[in-house]
């Protein structure tokens, strides 16, 4: 579950992703099929936007005190650090 607060709004975004290495359905917003798979120990989802293919890695930081997600979107990367509370 990712939770996102800003000074005036926050908003609470709850994902599964099955693990196998094939295409399955995504509930919620974005709607469309992802594929998950580890690779070595970073999580990687790969899903078919209008804009093309979608790519987010997970990799969490040693001591497990925070989690990087990068999102890869056409040209467009984003890079977001969670950190543990």
């Amino acid at each position: 579950m990712e939770v996102f607060k800003e000074p005036q709004q926050q908003r609470t975004v709850d994902n599964e992703w099955k693990i196998d290495d094939h295409y399955h359905p995504v509930d919620g917003s974005g709607g469309g099929e992802v594929l998950v798979k580890w690779q070595g120990d970073v999580l990687v989802g790969k899903r078919q936007t209008d804009n093309g293919l979608e790519e987010t890695r997970f990799r969490l930081a040693p001591g497990g005190e925070s989690l990087t997600e990068s999102i890869v979107s056409g040209s467009n990367v984003t890079t977001l650090i969670w950190r543990r509370q």
